[in-house]
């Protein structure tokens, strides 16, 4: 015998979905309970794939790349079969539990990296707007910028005469705006204005806007100068993995700085057990470009498949490092 569920809904069709892993509960009684698992992007269930095609789960399995659940889906549908040698004695399903991960929240303004030196004071010389995640990274420019990105006390980004020093992208996760300072008609915008994104206009991959405002805030010299080596980023995906592994790193230097060209910084990446012990270098042979992408295939130095489990992966640039968990699955 078997059980077929209702059509369950996610909340969300931005594409965000990430089913994860399954557990269920059930008393075997001497039978069996096979469970599987589908998705699609409506009820209309003639659409998905069909249960033969379904592969049986187990308890605690990961999700991801299993046939028939796509990353994305809003609609979930669940099938228990029952087996049983005897009818005296009948396999009990209790309840089930899928895991998954969504988002609708937007990218967020982590921080506000301002720059200033003592004789421009009170005003900006350049400010760095951190976001939290990767954006569609929108033009920004003159004729939008008090509008995508407005300020409180009725401040403006451009100087009275409507000019400003620059707007730019330097990464997906940070806009560089130069001001200008000088002259008679300078740009109003202080250290603690509050920046309203309009909610629209900065989004992320799956269309959700940047809405939270954040005060400016400004930085000291101490902290300024390690933004100056520290400024990098490190990305895993997919995280878990199964066979092989992306592992990407950036260096954004400030532009002010004359000898802060990539390859002079001699990153070395390398991937660590538990233990702290070192399994596996990850060559980098192109020091010039400001980013690099490796990929990793789960193995160590003597070309052995290290065992699933959770491992670090560590990038070591100038005199500092940066640590990221990365988890192997069956």
């Amino acid at each position: 015998s078997f059980l077929v569920s209702s059509i369950y809904d996610v909340g969300t069709d931005n594409g965000s979905v990430r089913y994860r892993y399954i557990d269920w509960d059930g008393t075997l009684n001497g039978g069996a309970i096979t469970v599987r698992v589908r998705t699609g992007t409506s009820t209309d269930t003639s659409q998905y794939l069909p249960w033969e095609y379904c592969p049986p789960l187990e308890k605690g399995q990961f999700l991801e790349g299993v046939n028939g659940i796509n990353p994305g889906d809003r609609y979930i549908q669940y099938r228990v079969d029952i087996s049983s040698p005897s009818s005296a004695l009948t396999p009990l399903f209790h309840n089930i539990r899928v895991f998954y991960t969504i988002d609708t929240v937007g990218p967020i303004i982590t921080s506000t990296e301002v720059f200033m030196e003592p004789e421009s004071y009170p005003y900006i010389d350049s400010l760095d707007l951190v976001f939290s995640e990767p954006t569609n990274r929108p033009d920004i420019y003159i004729g939008n910028i008090d509008r995508v990105l407005s300020l409180s006390n009725n401040h403006s980004w451009l100087s009275s005469d409507g000019f400003i020093g620059g707007i730019g992208w330097v990464s997906d996760e940070r806009l560089r705006i130069r001001l200008l300072f000088f002259g008679d008609t300078p740009a109003t915008v202080r250290i603690g204005d509050m920046i309203y994104p309009d909610s629209s206009t900065i989004r992320d991959e799956y269309e959700n806007p940047s809405v939270r405002p954040v005060a400016i805030k400004q930085i000291g010299i101490e902290e300024r100068e390690k933004l100056r080596i520290t400024n990098y980023e490190l990305r895993i995906y997919p995280n878990p993995f199964r066979g092989f592994v992306r592992i990407a790193y950036s260096v954004m230097r400030n532009a002010s700085e004359k000898h802060s060209t990539p390859y002079a910084l001699r990153p070395t990446l390398g991937i660590y057990d538990l233990t702290g012990r070192l399994i596996r270098t990850l060559p980098i042979t192109d020091h010039r470009s400001p980013i690099i992408e490796l990929t990793w295939d789960g193995r160590d130095k003597n070309g052995d498949t290290v065992p699933s489990g959770l491992y670090f992966v560590r990038l070591n640039i100038a005199d500092t490092s940066l640590t990221a968990r990365l988890v192997k699955i069956r």
